[in-house]
C-alpha cells in the first residue's frame, strides 16, 4: 500500500451488488513467526479502500480462514482481540501489502506470520551493586518512516524496590535506553537528614552502558523475545539549576529542563515546573524555578508564559556541570505566522479544501483551516523547526514556497521567538499519473517498496514510495510532472531519501519523465536488498 500519500485504486464494489458468482475468495493460515505453529483464536479481519471492516472471523485450532469478497482492494489484519498487525508490514514502518481480489488474482494461500509481541526487562544497581528504586527509563524507538531513519520515544517505566523494571508488550525492532535516577538521599528530600550529599546524582546512562547519548547503541530486538537491558550507574555530583525567566504583567510560566535526546530526538526525560502563584504585577518581572540535582550532561532550559491573551516563551542550550547555576531566560511574544496558498492554474479548482499544515519532521502536524479569503493565521506558534505543506484531496503539490521573516532552508522553517513570519505557497495541478507492477523473474512481487525518484531531488519534489500489493501492482495517482528514476526493492527499511542509501539501486533503475495528464504503465525490477546495483 502507499507510504507517502493514499492511494484509492481499486475501490471496494458494493458486496449488495454482486451475486456469488461475483466473489473471490481470500484464504490462508495464520502463524507464529517465531515458531511457524499455527496461531489459534486469531482474530482476522478484511478492511476495505476506506478502512471499515468488510469480513472477519476468529481462527480454529489450525489457524486457518478463509473469505469470498467482492473484487476489490482489502487491507488484512489479524493478531489478538486488543492487537492487529497488517499483513505484510514491517512493524518498524511501512503500511502493509494490500490483497488484491479479483479474477486471475491467486488469493487462496496466504501466509500471515504473526510477530509476537516479547519483552524487555532489566535490573539497575548503583556502583556498589545496590538496587536503585524509581529509576526512570525511557525506551526509544529506532524505525524508518516516509524514507527518513527517525528516533521517536515509546513509553517508559519505573524500577521497584528490587531495581526491577520490564517493558511488555514490545513488537519487534530496534530501540534506545535512557536511564535516569537520584540516590535516595539526594535533592529536597534529604534536606536535614544529616547525610550530606544533597546534591548527589547517578550519571544518565544509555544502552550499552555509556554517559555520552552520541555512543548510544540500539537494542535489536526480535519477535516474541525476552531481552534483556541491566545498567550500573555511577554517582556523581549533582548540580542546583535555578531558572530565571522574566515575565509580563498576568502571566503565568511553565518552565522545563529537557536533557539533549538520542540521535537527535527530543527527551521526554525532562522535569516542569509550573512556578506557584507565579502572576507578575510588574513588567519584566523574574520568576524562578529551581531543579535540584541535575546530573551533569547537556540540556535545553525553556519556559512557556501565558496570560492576558498572550504567550510569550525563551530557550536556552546548557551545559550542566556540577556547580550551582542560574540561567536567565528573556521571555519574547512566540512567532506569529500567516499563510497563504495561490493556484498555479486558478481555473482548475481542487475538489475540497487545502489545509495548511506546518510538520516537524517526524509526522506530527499543527494544522490550520483557511479563512473565507484563503488566508491561513495568524496564529502564535512555538519555536522550532517546521516543514511548511498543504494537503490536497486531489495531489496538488507545491510548485513554489516564499517564507519571509525566518530562516527557510532545505525546506525547514526555523522559526524563533518575536519573530513575524509569512509563508506564501503556490499549489500546481501539473500531475500525471504512473502506475504498474514489481516484478522479478517475470513474476509479481507484493510487499516490496517501489520508488518514484525526482532525477533532481529537492525539498519541494521529495520521492514518492509505494508498498506493492499482492499482485505486484503500484499506483503513483499524483506524480508531479518531471524526470524520475523508478526502482524498487525487498528492503523495506530503506532510506529512500539519503542517497548513499538508495545509491547502489540506482543502476537498476528506469528513467520516467511525466507529463502534465499523463498515464504511464510501467514494470519495475525488484531488486534483492543485499544484491542491489550488482
Amino acid at each position: 500500500m502507499k507510504l507517502h500519500q493514499l492511494s484509492l485504486l481499486g475501490l471496494l464494489m458494493g458486496a449488495s451488488c454482486c451475486t456469488a458468482a461475483d466473489l473471490y475468495r481470500v484464504s490462508g493460515v495464520v502463524v507464529d513467526s517465531r515458531t511457524n505453529q499455527p496461531m489459534a483464536k486469531a482474530h482476522v479481519r478484511m478492511l476495505d479502500a476506506h478502512g471499515v471492516v468488510a469480513a472477519s472471523l476468529v481462527t480454529g485450532a489450525g489457524g486457518q480462514f478463509a473469505f469470498d469478497l467482492p473484487e476489490g482492494k482489502y487491507d488484512l489484519t489479524a493478531g489478538t482481540r486488543d492487537l492487529q498487525q497488517h499483513y505484510g508490514k514491517n512493524t518498524a514502518g511501512g503500511y502493509g501489502t494490500g490483497i488484491v481480489a479479483g479474477p486471475g488474482q491467486d488469493t487462496s494461500n496466504i501466509l500471515f506470520r504473526w510477530s509476537t509481541p516479547g519483552a524487555i526487562s532489566g535490573k539497575i544497581v548503583d556502583q556498589d551493586g545496590e538496587p536503585v528504586r524509581y529509576a526512570k527509563i525511557e525506551l526509544l524507538r529506532s524505525t524508518v518512516l516516509f524514507g527518513k531513519r527517525q528516533t521517536a520515544h515509546i513509553e517508559w517505566a519505573h524500577t521497584n524496590d528490587l531495581g526491577e523494571y520490564r517493558f511488555a508488550p514490545i513488537g519487534m525492532g530496534s530501540y534506545y535506553f535512557a536511564v535516569t535516577a537520584w540516590p535516595w538521599y539526594s535533592g529536597q528530600a534529604a534536606q536535614g537528614s544529616g547525610y550530606g550529599e544533597l546534591n548527589a546524582a547517578y550519571a544518565t546512562e544509555y544502552y550499552p552502558g555509556t554517559t555520552d547519548p552520541a555512543r548510544a547503541e540500539l537494542l535489536a530486538f526480535a519477535p516474541g523475545e525476552e531481552a534483556r537491558a541491566d545498567f550500573t550507574l555511577t554517582r556523581v555530583a549533582g548540580e542546583n539549576l535555578t531558572v530565571a525567566p522574566n515575565i509580563a504583567p498576568g502571566q503565568q510560566c511553565t518552565v522545563r529542563v529537557t536533557p539533549e535526546g538520542i540521535s537527535g530526538s527530543k527527551s521526554y526525560q525532562e522535569q516542569t515546573v509550573v512556578t506557584p502563584g507565579a502572576r507578575a504585577d510588574t513588567p519584566g518581572a523574574v520568576i524562578q524555578a529551581v531543579f535540584r540535582s541535575l546530573p551533569p550532561g547537556r540540556y535545553t532550559a525553556s519556559a512557556t508564559c501565558q496570560g492576558n491573551g498572550s504567550r510569550t516563551s525563551a530557550s536556552k542550550a546548557i551545559q550542566v556541570n556540577g556547580v550551582d547555576t542560574t540561567v536567565d531566560l528573556a521571555t519574547r511574544p512566540e512567532p506569529v505566522v500567516s499563510a497563504s496558498v495561490s493556484l498555479k492554474h486558478p481555473a482548475a479548482r481542487p475538489h475540497g479544501t487545502l489545509l495548511f499544515r506546518l510538520g516537524n519532521g517526524n509526522g506530527d502536524y499543527l494544522v490550520s483551516s483557511p479563512h473565507p479569503d484563503g488566508s491561513y493565521g495568524p496564529s502564535d506558534v512555538p519555536p522550532g523547526r517546521y516543514e511548511p505543506e498543504f494537503d490536497s484531496p486531489d495531489g496538488y503539490y507545491p510548485s513554489e514556497i516564499h517564507v519571509t521573516g525566518a530562516d527557510y532552508r532545505d525546506g525547514f522553517i526555523d522559526m524563533q521567538e518575536g519573530e513575524t513570519i509569512t509563508i506564501q505557497m503556490v499549489a500546481s495541478d501539473e500531475l500525471g499519473h504512473v502506475m504498474g507492477y514489481a516484478v522479478r523473474d517475470a513474476k509479481p512481487v507484493g510487499g516490496a517498496i517501489v520508488v518514484l525518484a525526482p532525477r533532481e531531488p529537492s525539498a519541494l519534489h521529495p520521492p514518492l514510495a509505494y508498498q506493492s500489493d499482492s499482485d505486484g501492482s503500484f499506483d503513483f495517482p499524483h506524480t508531479p510532472a518531471g524526470d524520475y528514476l523508478l526502482y524498487g526493492t525487498t528492503d523495506l527499511n530503506l532510506v529512500y531519501t539519503d542517497p548513499a542509501a538508495y545509491g547502489p539501486l540506482l543502476a537498476g533503475a528506469k528513467a520516467i519523465r511525466v507529463e502534465t495528464k499523463g498515464e504511464y504503465k510501467e514494470t519495475v525490477t525488484i531488486q534483492d536488498a543485499a544484491h542491489a546495483g550488482r
